[in-house]
């Protein structure tokens, strides 16, 4: 019964979620949810232009922060509910078994690359905090199902990236949109910045990799020097010996 309600409740709630948006705010706010899930959207465009969007319908800056929140991190907490609860099954499900293993395939090489089988819970949070496309929720679940990750640890972790990410992307681009009257501006911007995050995230990734590759291979040179030396003791003994 339990498995039942895992597989049928979270797209119930999000078919809730979805007509309370719609009767409150109209269909507007339904089409930034949906194109949230068509690549290359994310959180780094989608966002600002929700914010700019609410600010030109006259709300206020506190609510032009908010609702994109609420609105994504509740996205990400539906679907990231969804995946870890029934991550065991959904390879059987018709498309979407297709979709799940090209997932797998890049949580993988993410888990390869980032080494977040040794960062786990703070490396995901790092993963869905930094919002490039394919780090969202969906795939940091995945990852986490891959590692091993207990259930509800890796859901709070998901869920409060989202909520980190979201917060900081609306409140700047709430900012932005008191400078900027084409939204499209503001979503240059915070791209930009996005990116520059991404860069300095890689770099210092880099170079720690390099400090760890530095180190192995400094170990590895005193480890054959220090056996060659053991080697020439050896030689000696048995010259002793043999004189």
């Amino acid at each position: 019964m339990k498995r039942i309600a895992y597989l049928v409740l979270p797209p119930l709630l999000y078919c809730l979620f979805i007509y309370i948006v719609l009767k409150v705010f109209g269909y507007y706010l339904v089409g930034f949810l949906i194109a949230y899930f068509v690549p290359p959207a994310g959180k780094e465009s989608i966002i600002p232009l929700l914010t700019s969007f609410l600010k030109s319908q006259g709300f206020g800056s506190f609510e032009a922060i908010a609702i994109p929140v609420v609105l994504i991190t509740a996205t990400d907490m539906i679907t990231a509910f969804f995946v870890i609860w029934n991550f065991d099954i959904l390879n059987y499900i018709p498309k979407l078994g297709e979709i799940l293993l090209k997932l797998e395939k890049k949580a993988r090489k993410f888990i390869d690359e980032y080494d977040l089988a040794k960062n786990t819970y703070f490396g995901l949070f790092i993963f869905v905090f930094i919002p490039f496309q394919g780090t969202g929720a969906t795939t940091a679940s995945v990852i986490g199902k891959l590692l091993g990750l207990e259930n509800v640890k890796l859901f709070v972790t998901i869920t409060s990236a989202s909520l980190s990410s979201s917060l900081f992307i609306a409140i700047i681009s709430n900012y932005l949109s008191s400078y900027f009257k084409n939204s499209v501006y503001s979503v240059l911007v915070v791209v930009a910045f996005v990116l520059l995050l991404g860069v300095i995230a890689k770099t210092i990734k880099r170079y720690y990799s390099c400090i760890k590759h530095f180190c192995e291979t400094q170990g590895f040179i005193r480890k054959n020097a220090e056996g060659k030396g053991h080697s020439n003791d050896n030689n000696r003994h048995k010259e002793d010996f043999g004189k």
